[in-house]
């Protein structure tokens, strides 16, 4: 067991996640920031081609030195325009589908009374992307030029909350 304790710890430290006594006095919310893998730093967008089926995957990351409660990431619904794959412009407010599913992640106490540093969400992104133009006779559309959001709220163990957003556009 202490051979497993002492790799497990290894492990974390190494992630760049570590655990601490939840810190209830912090007068400012967590960090929040998005990334991807292979892609170094921190990213500030996406651009998502409506017409392919190729997934893109994204993280949500919230790092506070007191701990961090809660990470939720809900996206956007409608877009303002749908375009037919002919070429025709509808502006409006439209829903795209297929919309990602929404993500949450909790932290609470170990048994040493001590939370995490960091909390993160995976989510991918995956086409092709349609709206309904609620055109007679239907019609394949596409929100080309539109731009959706994954909006993140992350929670310190203080009660503060940063937002942040992830613009995604539809080329």
């Amino acid at each position: 067991m202490k051979r497993f304790t002492a790799g497990f710890l290894l492990l974390m430290t190494a992630a760049g996640c570590s655990n601490v006594p939840p810190v209830t006095s912090e007068t400012a919310g967590p960090k929040v920031v998005f990334t991807q893998s292979g892609v170094p730093g921190d990213i500030t967008s996406l651009t998502l081609n409506a017409d392919s089926n190729a997934a893109q995957f994204f993280n949500a990351v919230a790092t506070d030195p007191g701990g961090v409660k809660s990470i939720n990431l809900v996206f956007t619904s409608g877009t303002g325009s749908c375009t037919t794959v002919m070429g025709a412009v509808y502006s409006g407010v439209f829903t795209y589908s297929p919309v990602p599913a929404n993500q949450n992640t909790t932290s609470t106490p170990d048994g040493m009374g001590l939370v995490p540093t960091e909390l993160f969400t995976t989510s991918t992104v995956q086409g092709p992307f349609t709206c309904n133009a609620f055109l007679n006779p239907p019609q394949t559309s596409r929100p080309y030029g539109d731009t959706v959001f994954a909006n993140v709220t992350a929670t310190n163990y203080s009660g503060k909350s940063t937002n942040a957003s992830l613009p995604m556009t539809f080329q």
